[in-house]
């Protein structure tokens, strides 16, 4: 099955982009300028936003042709522009974030409108939650909570004084957001604020560089990436600290978009002035320049990590090699690009996630293991697999069971590795192993238990096929 780019122009079109042969296969006439393509989950739709006259156009993919234009209406005498559209991957509404601090609510089935909910002024950037239960949405010096179960702004958490919310990012556990307050042009900021989203509260403020307007938080769930625009560098917060680990400097003015690939093993910023992009290789933190012929002015990465597109101030797009960090290709439109997105619009820990566990030793007493080697290897050339593995002791007596063991990591592509979980003489004892990928079927699992001596207990094998599915765990620890 093809995959594809879909790109707003500014004639009043969307260019459909063939990602595999970096070729345009279609040209669609929709009316209007959009600011926002918003996909459903299965990529044959499209939900277009126009501030113009305040609609949202529908546009069906399969026949390209616009189906629906729903009105968002007038709240508090002020038109509901779009400025930012989520469609739910799985409670058949979408989320539109307008201009006048209101969320409007679409039926995606009837295509209608449900409702307009009234958040706040100075409304910037929303986010969905990874278990998709809420909205998490800048409102001037707080963030406001919203629910998609109640689709009903349930909290707000105050951001220290006197910052103010600009871009934000959750961590794939949902557990923390991290919020930037870039100030304004004539009195920029330099500040980032973590939040709890259990609390509800800010737990840490972190100096960074002058203007951070960009925010993304690595697939592991260590480091935050902030794109300061001012001071021309990129801050990198470890999480587990919030502290900045290392500045790496960018090359040239104006940076102000970034993107993460899925393995989160590269960070691609523009460096506009200069018209190129800035590949940083976030085990090492190595900027490379990659110069593309123009000026950046939005980037999307291919849902295998194999390219980025990057449109310019220009009438095409510029398709980098990831691994490489060289310039495959220039691919030409008619017209100057506005916005790029490329499905899936959710994080790739929403989905595809694989979670395995196996109890082992609850009947053995003749060769009771000493450890268990937990043996990874991932077969794709292109594709990193976030893996995370997790032991557990299960008590005799009625109780919690006891972590013995967690590890968290990035497996490159073509690479094997093995862990060692220590049980020493627990009883019983059950190990969870979670995988996440574009590619799971490259992922292959395999289970040892030791002797105190490290040979293999033959009784205690396990392979990829005898493994038992755990239902209902997430990603996040």
């Amino acid at each position: 099955m093809p995959n594809y780019a879909y790109v707003a122009q500014s004639n009043s079109k969307v260019a459909i982009v063939d990602t595999d042969t970096n070729v345009v296969v279609s040209t669609i006439v929709i009316g209007f300028n959009t600011n926002w393509i918003a996909l459903t989950p299965d990529a044959k739709t499209a939900y277009l936003a126009n501030q113009t006259n305040s609609t949202v156009a529908v546009l069906d993919l399969m026949s390209e042709i616009i189906v629906g234009v729903i009105y968002l209406g007038i709240t508090n005498n002020q038109a509901n522009q779009p400025k930012q559209i989520i469609v739910h991957p799985t409670n058949g509404l979408a989320y539109i974030a307008n201009v006048s601090g209101t969320i409007s609510i679409i039926d995606t089935a009837a295509l209608t409108l449900l409702s307009t909910v009234i958040v706040a002024s100075g409304l910037s950037v929303m986010a969905l939650s990874p278990d998709t239960n809420y909205l998490y949405i800048g409102t001037g010096p707080e963030v406001s909570v919203f629910s998609t179960i109640t689709n009903t702004v349930i909290d707000n958490i105050p951001l220290p004084p006197p910052l103010q919310a600009g871009d934000l990012a959750l961590t794939p556990d949902g557990s923390l957001v991290y919020v930037a307050s870039p100030g304004t042009i004539l009195t920029p900021d330099n500040k980032v604020a973590s939040l709890s989203t259990i609390t509800r509260a800010a737990i840490a403020t972190v100096t960074v560089g002058t203007r951070p307007v960009k925010v993304n938080v690595n697939p592991l769930g260590t480091q935050v990436y902030v794109v300061n625009q001012d001071s021309h560098n990129v801050s990198v917060i470890d999480i587990a600290s919030n502290t900045i680990v290392i500045t790496i400097p960018i090359s040239g003015t104006l940076a102000a978009v970034q993107a993460l690939t899925p393995d989160g093993s590269r960070d691609f910023v523009s460096s506009p002035s200069l018209g190129r992009l800035l590949a940083i290789d976030t085990t090492t933190s190595s900027p490379i320049n990659v110069f593309i012929g123009g000026v950046p002015t939005g980037l999307a990465v291919t849902s295998d990590g194999s390219k980025v597109l990057a449109t310019v101030a220009g009438t095409f797009i510029a398709v980098v090699n990831t691994q490489t960090n060289t310039l495959i290709t220039q691919i030409g439109l008619d017209a100057s690009a506005t916005f790029i997105t490329i499905p899936p619009q959710i994080s790739p820990v929403q989905q595809r996630v694989h979670t395995t566990g196996i109890i082992m030793n609850t009947e053995d007493d003749v060769c009771l293991a000493k450890s268990v080697s937990v043996n990874v290897l991932n077969e794709s050339y292109l594709q990193a697999a976030i893996i995370e593995i997790i032991g557990f002791a299960i008590p005799s007596t009625p109780g919690p069971k006891i972590t013995i063991a967690h590890y968290l990591y990035l497996l490159p592509p073509n690479t094997a590795d093995m862990k060692k979980v220590t049980v020493l003489d627990a009883g019983a004892y059950e190990i969870q192993i979670k995988a996440s990928t574009l590619y799971l079927a490259d992922v292959v699992l395999s289970l040892n238990g030791l002797d105190s001596e490290g040979n293999v207990i033959p009784e205690q094998r396990e392979l990829q096929a005898g493994l038992t599915v755990i239902r209902g765990l997430s990603y996040a620890p």
